[in-house]
């Protein structure tokens, strides 16, 4: 059977029986859109459109079935985080080196410590 991703319409071919008889979430490998496709009657007409073939491998594009939500925002503010407080902790760390080293930092942590 072959499935179109309502967000890009990117085609896939799925085998029915993947889907069970009440249907199950999918997510496209092109866009990342998760959607309920739900199986298809067996009423279908006998044609279906054969999807589009990928032109570097010449193979049908890969559907992911890997639900694990990416949480890029998450990742990325708990990165920043950790970044900034591992620079916050050299600058406290090594600030007699970074005052010897730059004498007009003296100032900022005679203000800030």
């Amino acid at each position: 059977m072959i499935i179109t991703c309502p967000e890009c319409t990117s085609r896939f071919a799925l085998q029915r029986e993947s889907l069970g008889v009440t249907g199950r979430f999918v997510r496209c490998a092109r866009c990342l859109h998760i959607w309920f496709q739900m199986p298809a009657d067996e009423t279908e007409p006998a044609f279906t459109p054969q999807p589009t073939q990928n032109p570097v491998s010449g193979q049908l594009p890969s559907l992911s079935m890997d639900f694990k939500p990416k949480n890029r925002l998450w990742t990325t503010a708990m990165t920043l985080s950790f970044v900034s407080m591992a620079v916050l902790l050299a600058l406290v760390v090594k600030k007699d080196w970074i005052s010897t080293t730059f004498p007009q930092t003296g100032v900022y942590y005679q203000k800030i410590l």
